[in-house]
């Protein structure tokens, strides 16, 4: 079953935040109120908002990987070590 991170008030005004782990979204929204709460957000947990967000996280990653091979940060790949190995011959 899928669990639903939610934010409600309660009779009092106070915000309440936790996890449902209910069908549906619209079960966790009856699920709040039947607990007297007052739903204010409630979005699937561990589920991107959209194709769009997914996708710019993923450009986000491959830039820093990208970027870490340029600066070297990172260790070369095999297709840099041959070269490698050629230079050291050279200077010998």
């Amino acid at each position: 079953m899928p669990k639903f991170n939610y934010e409600a008030m309660d009779t009092r005004g106070k915000e309440t935040k936790g996890v449902l782990e209910v069908a549906s979204q619209s079960e966790a929204i009856n699920r709040l109120r039947e607990m007297g709460f007052h739903p204010t957000k409630v979005v699937e947990a561990d589920k991107p908002k959209d194709a769009a967000q997914a996708a710019a996280k993923a450009k986000a990653k491959a830039k820093a990987k990208a970027k870490k091979a340029v600066t070297g940060d990172e260790p070369p790949g095999e297709a840099d070590r041959p070269a490698e190995r050629a230079e050291r011959v050279e200077h010998l």
